[in-house]
C-alpha cells in the first residue's frame, strides 16, 4: 500500500516536472500513424476502436493498462500492467518500452480518470500532437473531445472532423 502511494508520488512528480519544462511544438506534419493510450479497466472494446481509426488510413498501435496478467500482446495492441513502469519511471515491460517509445503522429489519450502510469507514458511521448477527453488533464491534450467515455466511435468521428479542419489528415 505504501509503495504504490510512493510510486504514485513520484510518478506525478516527474509528470509535473516534464510539462513545466516543456516547450512543445505542435507538429505540422500531415497524420500517418496513432499511438492509442487506453485503459482497459474501462473500455473493452479495443479491438473495435481500433477498426474505427484504421478505417481513416492510420497506422495504430494501441497500450492497454489493463490487470489482467495473462493479457496476450499482438501486433496492434500491448497490454501492460502497473507495476511494469518503477517509482522513477524506468519501463520495466519490453514491449512497452520498445514500441511506444518510437515516435507517433498522434497519441489519443483515452481515459477519464487520472491514472498516474498513463499520465506518466503520455508526458514521455515524442507524439506530434495529442488529443483526449475534456475531462482529462488539460495540459496533456492539444485537442479535447467532450464526449462519454463509452461513445468511442463519436470520439473517433468528433477527433478526425477536427484533424481534417487543422489539415492533419
Amino acid at each position: 500500500m505504501f509503495l504504490r502511494f510512493y510510486k504514485r508520488f513520484r510518478l506525478k512528480k516527474i509528470v509535473k516536472k516534464s510539462f513545466s519544462e516543456s516547450q512543445r511544438q505542435i507538429s505540422e506534419i500531415k497524420i500517418k500513424s496513432v499511438a492509442l493510450l487506453v485503459d482497459g479497466n474501462s473500455i473493452k472494446a479495443t479491438h473495435e476502436f481500433i477498426g474505427l481509426i484504421e478505417n481513416q488510413g492510420l497506422n495504430v498501435k494501441a497500450f492497454v493498462l489493463t490487470k489482467d496478467k495473462k493479457a496476450e500482446n499482438t501486433e496492434k495492441i500491448t497490454y501492460f500492467l502497473s507495476g511494469d513502469i518503477d517509482a522513477d519511471g524506468r519501463i520495466k515491460n519490453a514491449d512497452l518500452k520498445g514500441k511506444f517509445l518510437n515516435s507517433y503522429d498522434l497519441l489519443i489519450n483515452y481515459y477519464e480518470e487520472s491514472i498516474t502510469e498513463l499520465l506518466y507514458l503520455s508526458s514521455i511521448s515524442k507524439a506530434g500532437f495529442r488529443a483526449g477527453f475534456k475531462q482529462g488533464q488539460i495540459i496533456l491534450n492539444d485537442l479535447m473531445i467532450d464526449v462519454d467515455m463509452s461513445e468511442y466511435p463519436t470520439f473517433v468521428d468528433e477527433l478526425f472532423k477536427y484533424l481534417k479542419n487543422f489539415n492533419k489528415i
